[in-house]
């Protein structure tokens, strides 16, 4: 039943709509009933909406049952107006409709003469009594009037409860989880377009604040118009001209003298920012024609506030280890004769490396020319004898954003509003590629977007809505500063027929390669270009038919991502401390753990996405409304222009490339469409709501809901589908024959990466690679035996569907006074078949187990899955790998594996007017999943071992945002009215719990040779010390509760099961209004953020092997205290 009930909602949309193409709503309706002085429903009353600002109207008449319905009005301000013979004139004044609204407007009609006028003004605010989608509306005052770190409304998202307070990987704007979902689930529209980035979903576009009229944020069980994202909606609705002319100009001025120092800087960081700008708009033909122009440029010079990064200490910069840190033994006879030259001594195979620097010192001497080479790129520590800050260094940004919109009213053709964007920034970051200077990029961005949009209304029933939009992300990073030397002079062998480093970018690329210890990180920026492109198309249908609002609509979008990217042309290092028990030691002697080098990456990525809904908002009394809907979408895998792209199937031949190694497939290959996994149009998404107003207004029940219309009780649920991120494509490219993500097989030498340290020979050197053109017969005919084992090849597991969550809520909203409004629900999601990584082709450890007690040499251990082990007996086992075998090394599948649930308590006051306004919103919740992004990895062998606290889960969530007229004028009456008239404070003051600790451990104790698989094992009470401002090294929990796993063991530690620091931050601002001139203000505005300079610490580390492993090194993403001030004249 239930899947022909799809089908014909579907079919029925389908055919109403023909060729109409879904749209993201950008209007609101207005409806009511019509009755007289004894509440009997009057038919025939002609009722009239007229836009204040552009005297646009829109009429209705009310049907036999008194209702009337006014369909897709644009946002603003309202006059309704009701006449019926025999009665007096009715009038409500300030009617305001905000995006995607149903405002109720119910009008008691009074005996009388028309000539006579009843006039009433609409109240702040109302109950919702129709609707069952959960969000909140931001208007202007509130966007206009909080302090914002930015002037971003997207800093406004987390103002209403099931949004997490912040985002915590730091992908972007508006990359933040709500109600349990991930972080990148979010769909962001600016005038109804689409302007999401593709690779991680953030928002791509953010207009100048004062050009916003509102926005708009569903956050659970949207209407079936809206698709593509099971996270969050939000619309951003830009303002239009009207018939007088209107608008804003503004400077916000900061500068670190107004600042306060950061807990971990030794000084205030630079900061200088000047945003600047104007928003104004008008009328061109009086009634008919509008604009609205804005601008605002932003010039930046911020040094930030630097996260304490460990540097070598005095003493490991003379090659003091200590010999307690040297735990390691001498892996292979190869490295041990090495070491034995460099050293003058005897050196052994197995050999402890206490016993081979018996005092914990490496000379100079020994160390490796690499390492002298580049040990002057690391600074030495201004902070506390061993941690580098780097606020002096600041990051310069020059951006400049334009907006233009224009707006036609027509009664014959419909009204019509085009709208346009563009933001250049030029970004110099002196950080790019370390914590310290010396590795500085420069970022250009140049978006744009484009929407043209027509609202018709066909009779007082019917009304389309079409749009167009295009938006263009385009953004290239260049690495700038002095020219970095020769790979000779840094100690590196070079050149053709050696195993050192051959560059691999583009022609001319110099570079400092890529070095991390488990403490810091430097190299030269690579240079990279990605250009997006989003086209979409959309169109719905309206219709009122007695008791049923009926909408219809289809939705086309078509997205382009063109990538040229250089990777790592010089390669990158890895230390960590598996050779000789310290990451520093490693780094002196030259013994990385891995080493990775890229060829350019191409990549040329397509997907199109296409949906069609039908909903139906059924009134089945005046306080009874059923909305059902269904959404049918497809929303294809990213593919490849040239198919460039591959996918991973144990034990299957190419056909398309017949000389790769079995396993690695193509687009093309039997049961492998260009899209890796097939595109699936069975993607079926229903919707159910139910809004109920108690009309009681006698007895305990009548105090209890306060009377008819003064309750509402919403109940809905829903299937929402997510699209796929370009990034599961970006994380594909330059796999052989089209490019080359070299890993090597074993631990190499640091002067010479492709020389296996243990043994001493070459891995074979695959740099420069020329990529061949796809299908062509130099890539049929690529020979990939030369470049195994394969490392690092990723694949779209072919029989992926489209992820998808299920949302729930049941909430009550109560009327507490005209302006105040309480709610209070419950709210869950599920989040099932989302994309994750995991490894295919891991090491055995077992096996390695058995080499080693068989006397294998080298002896087997970590990292050395990808080895060949020659037994006593002369028998050589190529590796330990396995299903995939030794022509691949560490391998992974994106598969849809992960799954998540969230459940909450969310509560919010609201009050709308008067003096006083606010918005308190408190959620309590719990999160879990086994993969809380994309590349979170799983367990390979068993999902249910990553099952943990979502990596964005915070139990307590409060915030209140506040705006307040402050009564001098009372106060002060005797003073002059200038000065003590028009004061105002506001703010937004939040109390969180901390985000969880993500546990991991790099050592490869589990022997399996992959990454998200090693836990260190649990051994004792969890010691949270509660105040890392007073701990040793900031350390916020003991490591003595954990304990190193046994070799070829997996811990037993959860990845996440305790929480950091928590969130206490006040944002405060000080407003004084002055009157200059009639409909002419001139507002002075003094803002802080962290007012009360409390220091937000970001979490400890998880890394057990790392020697700051419980320790907070860096604050969160609140900073320390910084003040601005502002000038602001509107008229």
């Amino acid at each position: 039943m239930l899947q022909q009930w799809k089908s014909w909602m579907l079919v029925g949309g389908l055919i109403i709509l023909g060729p109409c193409l879904a749209k993201a709503d950008v209007t609101a309706n207005i409806l009511g009933v019509v009755t007289d002085p004894s509440g009997a429903v009057i038919a025939g009353v002609q009722v009239t909406a007229t836009n204040t600002g552009t005297n646009a109207q829109a009429k209705a008449t009310s049907d036999s049952k008194g209702e009337y319905r006014f369909l897709a009005l644009p946002v603003g301000v309202y006059v309704v107006q009701a006449t019926y013979s025999g009665f007096q004139t009715f009038t409500e004044k300030d009617v305001v409709l905000t995006v995607n609204e149903q405002h109720r407007v119910d009008i008691t009609m009074q005996v009388g003469a028309t000539s006579q006028e009843v006039s009433v003004t609409a109240n702040a605010g109302e109950i919702e009594t129709t609707s069952t989608q959960l969000g909140l509306v931001i208007e202007e005052k509130q966007i206009l009037q909080l302090p914002l770190d930015g002037r971003s409304y997207l800093d406004l998202l987390s103002l209403q409860s099931g949004v997490a307070p912040a985002g915590t990987r730091g992908e972007g704007p508006g990359t933040i989880s709500v109600n349990g979902q991930r972080e990148n689930s979010n769909g962001f529209l600016v005038n109804g377009g689409d302007v999401s980035n593709v690779g991680n979903f953030q928002a791509g576009i953010q207009p100048n604040l004062d050009s916003i009229e509102e926005f708009r944020l569903i956050t659970n069980s949207f209407d079936a118009e809206y698709g593509r994202f099971s996270g969050a909606l939000t619309n951003a609705i830009t303002k239009s001209g009207a018939n007088r002319i209107h608008g804003s100009a503004f400077e916000f001025l900061r500068n670190n003298a107004m600042d306060s120092r950061g807990f971990f800087d030794g000084d205030i960081g630079t900061l200088k920012r000047n945003q600047f700008g104007y928003a104004v708009g008008g009328p061109a033909i009086k009634d008919k024609l509008f604009w609205f122009t804005d601008y605002q440029g932003t010039r930046e010079i911020n040094g930030g506030t630097a996260s304490n990064v460990q540097v070598l200490t005095a003493d490991q910069r003379a090659g003091n280890i200590g010999v307690d840190n040297l735990a390691g033994t001498v892996n292979g006879p190869a490295w041990a004769a090495i070491l034995a030259q460099r050293t003058g001594t005897t050196v052994t195979d197995g050999e402890a490396y206490s016993q081979v620097f018996p005092t914990g010192i490496i000379p100079q001497s020994v160390w490796s020319a690499a390492a002298k080479g580049t040990i002057g790129f690391i600074p030495t520590a201004n902070v506390q004898g061993q941690y580098y800050a780097s606020a002096a260094y600041p990051t310069r940004t020059v951006d400049n954003m334009f907006g233009q919109k224009v707006d036609f009213i027509n009664r014959l053709t419909g009204n019509w509003s085009i709208y346009y964007y563009y933001q250049g920034t030029n970004t110099n970051n002196a950080l790019a590629g370390a914590s310290w200077p010396g590795f500085a990029a420069v970022t250009q961005v140049k978006n744009q977007q484009v929407t043209l949009s027509n609202t018709r209304t066909i009779n007082p029933s019917t009304v389309n809505e079409f749009r167009f939009s295009f938006t263009r992300l385009p953004v290239q990073t260049v690495p700038t500063g002095a020219a970095a030397p020769s790979l000779a002079s840094m100690g590196f062998v070079t050149g053709a027929g050696t195993d050192g480093i051959n560059q691999s970018g583009p022609t001319g690329y110099l570079g400092v390669p890529t070095i991390s210890t488990n403490e810091f990180g430097f190299g030269t920026v690579a240079p990279s270009i990605a250009n997006q492109n989003t086209f979409q198309v959309q169109d719905s249908l309206s219709k009122i038919i007695g008791r049923h609002t009926l909408k219809f609509g289809a939705d086309y979008r078509y997205y382009q991502m063109n990538q040229r990217n250089a990777g790592a042309p010089v390669g990158q290092f890895s230390f960590d401390g598996s050779e000789t028990g310290s990451d520093v030691a490693d780094f002196l002697l030259g013994s990385p753990a891995n080493y990775t080098q890229s060829s350019l990456q191409l990549l040329d990525s397509r997907s199109k996405y296409g949906a069609a809904f039908a909903q139906d908002s059924i009134r089945l009394r005046t306080n009874l409304t059923i909305n059902l809907g269904l959404r049918w979408e497809f929303s294809q895998p990213w593919y490849d222009t040239q198919n460039k792209i591959v996918a991973l199937v144990p034990g299957e031949q190419s056909v398309e490339y017949p000389t790769a190694p079995k396993g690695l497939v193509y687009p093309g290959d039997p049961g492998v469409p260009r899209t890796l996994a097939p595109t699936r149009y069975d993607n079926f998404a229903p919707r159910i709501g139910i809004a109920y107003s108690p009309n009681h207004s006698d007895g305990f029940l009548g105090k209890l809901l306060g009377g008819p219309g003064k309750t509402s009780i919403r109940l809905a649920g829903g299937e929402f589908f997510t699209a796929i991120q370009d990034q599961t494509l970006y994380w594909i490219l330059g796999t052989v024959p089209f490019g080359e993500y070299w890993g090597s097989a074993a631990p190499p030498l640091f002067e010479s990466p492709f020389t296996t340290r243990s043994t001493g020979q070459s891995q074979g050197h695959p740099f420069p690679f020329v990529i061949p053109a796809p299908g062509s017969a130099a890539a049929k005919n690529f020979d990939f035996s030369y470049y195994y084992p394969l490392s690092s090849t990723l694949g779209y597991a072919t029989d992926n569907a489209l992820p998808y969550g299920i949302d729930y809520n049941l909430t009550i909203q109560r009327q507490l006074s005209k302006s105040m409004f309480l709610s209070v629900g419950y709210v869950g999601t599920l989040g099932r078949k989302l994309i994750g990584i995991q490894e295919a082709n891991p090491g055995d450890p077992n096996l390695c187990l058995q080499l080693r007690a068989e006397g294998a040499t080298p002896t087997c251990g970590p990292r050395q899955e990808d080895n060949t082990f020659t037994l006593p007996n002369g028998t050589q086992v190529h590796g330990t790998r396995g299903p995939f075998g030794p022509a691949f090394s560490t391998s992974f599948y994106e598969g849809d594996w992960a799954n998540s649930d969230y459940n909450s308590l969310q509560a919010s006051l609201e009050k709308r007017a008067g003096r006083s306004t606010f918005l308190a919103a408190y959620t309590f919740a719990k999160g879990i999943d086994n993969g809380s992004y994309f590349n979170d990895r799983l367990n390979y062998f068993d999902h249910s071992l990553s099952r943990a606290l979502s990596n964005f889960d915070v139990t307590h969530n409060f915030v209140v945002s506040y705006f307040y007229t402050v009564p001098f004028d009372r106060a002060f009456a005797s003073l002059p009215k200038r000065l003590v008239e028009g004061w105002s404070v506001a703010g937004i003051t939040r109390f969180a719990t901390g985000f969880p600790v993500s546990l991991f451990e790099g050592d490869d104790r589990a022997l399996r040779g992959t990454s998200g698989i090693d836990m260190p094992n649990v051994v004792g009470p969890l010691d949270i010390t509660g105040n890392p401002r007073t701990s040793a090294n900031h350390t916020w929990f003991s490591k003595s509760a954990f304990a190193p796993e046994s070799l070829g063991v997996v811990g037993d530690a959860d990845p996440r099961f305790f929480y950091g620091p928590g969130i206490n931050n006040w944002t405060l601002g000080l407003h004084k209004d002055t009157r200059l001139a009639e409909g002419m203000n001139l507002q002075i505005r003094f803002e802080s953020f962290n007012t009360f300079n409390h220091a937000q610490f970001a979490n400890p580390s998880g890394s057990f092997t790392s020697g700051q492993f419980g320790n907070i090194t860096s604050i969160g993403a609140v900073g320390p205290r910084i003040m601005q001030v502002a000038a602001k004249i509107t008229f």
